[in-house]
């Protein structure tokens, strides 16, 4: 009679399941402590490491491996210290807070003569015309330039401005007084983002509306009336006053009389667009601000690309990045600054039309590890994609691939490794 065989004993299910359940419960206890201590350990390793490259007074704040750094007083060169940042092994991605970029926060005088930063009423038969001189100002600013660079709430019309070439005008302390009715970051983002790249792209069309926003001589609220004020840009620009509030074109003057050394600068809460900007925007205007409609024109949509357009697009894309090529801090995905105005100018481009969907492509060169460069590539790739989306671009529309160094560059038998190294694109019509 043959043995009986014996069931297995049921103690090694059980064994097994145990061992799952602890395995659950040691990773839900000990991934948060893991997380906790890549956190900490960057939160003092970047710092050190920053201080010790001659970049100190910066705090850093972690969640996992993505950071933010915030100073005790504002950096010299903001970028060089980002770029630093990235270097420390373990960083992921970074962002600065805007306490590193400020020169110093502005220490307003309220001359309006009202309480709580309100405008006060323009008294009967006040000129429109402020006065032309110079004058010391209350806050230590010595012109508008050096008013709009130091507050943290016109950083990006800080940029425009110097991407306008208006630096020098704005800053010049012998020059006539000048009165900016300056948009707010918030302002700007009412905007359309393909509005605000369009503009970024064309510095001569940037430099128009941002002469809109300035009139000669010092206007202080208390001589402003309601009427007209002629731009530098030739545009009347419509002035109401009604008791405590100001307008100027519909904008609300939200922070008025920034006095300086050169002219006088006025808070405003919406951006003053020409009435012939013709920039092309898939957003009806309504969206950009309902309050300040009659101040701006609809503006035309943008055509649907045909695959003939798509393949023009992509090919001048292309020969663009070829001979202005997109480059890169060495071993890392980070871009340099040649390589911003690169990305603006493809934004631009990739703007004109609507119904286009585009694949961002990450190549590398043979050098060093194939695996490696598939992630480095592909790292890139995601960097100018993100790049594009703050430029405007719908992120659905935009692809990011990394090659590594699968699709090198050949000239005669012979790899062409700066050739090798870069960005292309592919695009196709969806309509």
């Amino acid at each position: 009679m043959p043995p009986r065989k014996r069931p297995k004993p049921r103690y090694h299910r059980r064994i097994f399941g145990i061992g799952l359940v602890a395995t659950g419960l040691l990773y839900g206890v000990g991934a948060p402590i893991y997380n906790g201590r890549i956190e900490d350990d960057l939160e003092r390793r970047v710092p050190d490491e920053l201080s010790e490259g001659g970049f100190g007074g910066v705090i850093a704040s972690f969640s996992g491996q993505d950071g933010t750094l915030t100073c005790s007083t504002p950096l010299p060169d903001p970028e060089a210290t980002l770029q630093a940042a990235y270097d420390v092994w373990g960083v992921r991605s970074l962002a600065l807070d805007r306490t590193c970029r400020v020169n110093r926060a502005p220490s307003v005088e309220d001359t309006s003569g009202s309480a709580d930063g309100k405008l006060a009423s323009s008294q009967s038969g006040s000129s429109p015309n402020a006065s032309t001189s110079n004058v010391a100002p209350a806050n230590g600013f010595a012109t508008v330039g050096e008013a709009i660079s130091t507050d943290p709430q016109f950083a990006l019309l800080n940029t425009l401005v110097a991407e306008a070439g208006l630096t020098s005008a704005l800053t010049n302390p012998s020059a006539d007084p000048v009165t900016v009715f300056a948009p707010t970051d918030a302002a700007f983002d009412q905007l359309p983002p393909d509005v605000l790249a369009q503009l970024r792209a064309d510095p001569q069309r940037l430099a128009n509306v941002l002469n809109r926003h300035i009139v000669a001589g010092r206007r202080l609220s208390s001589d402003l009336v309601t009427g007209e004020l002629m731009s530098n840009a030739g545009d009347p620009l419509a002035v109401v006053v009604d008791g405590s509030s100001l307008t100027v074109d519909g904008a609300l003057v939200t922070h008025p009389d920034i006095a300086t050394g050169n002219g006088v600068v006025h808070a405003i809460d919406r951006v003053l667009i020409p009435t012939d900007l013709g920039l092309a925007t898939d957003e009806p205007v309504s969206s950009v601000a309902a309050a300040n409609v009659d101040a701006v024109t609809p503006l035309e949509p943008r055509p649907q690309a045909t695959s003939t357009d798509a393949g023009t697009l992509e090919a001048g894309l292309n020969a663009f990045v070829t001979a202005n090529p997109i480059l890169f801090e060495p071993g890392a995905a980070v871009l340099t600054p040649s390589a911003v105005a690169i990305i603006d100018q493809v934004a631009a481009q990739a703007l004109a039309f609507g119904g286009i969907a585009i694949t961002v492509e990450g190549h590398t060169d043979t050098d060093g590890d194939p695996v490696a460069n598939v992630t480095l590539s592909q790292a890139r790739a995601n960097t100018v994609r993100e790049a594009l989306i703050e430029r405007g671009l719908v992120g659905d529309t935009l692809t990011a691939v990394g090659f590594g160094s699968d699709q090198r560059v050949i000239v005669d038998g012979v790899e062409d490794k700066e050739a090798s190294r870069r960005v292309a694109f592919r695009v196709a019509a969806t309509s």
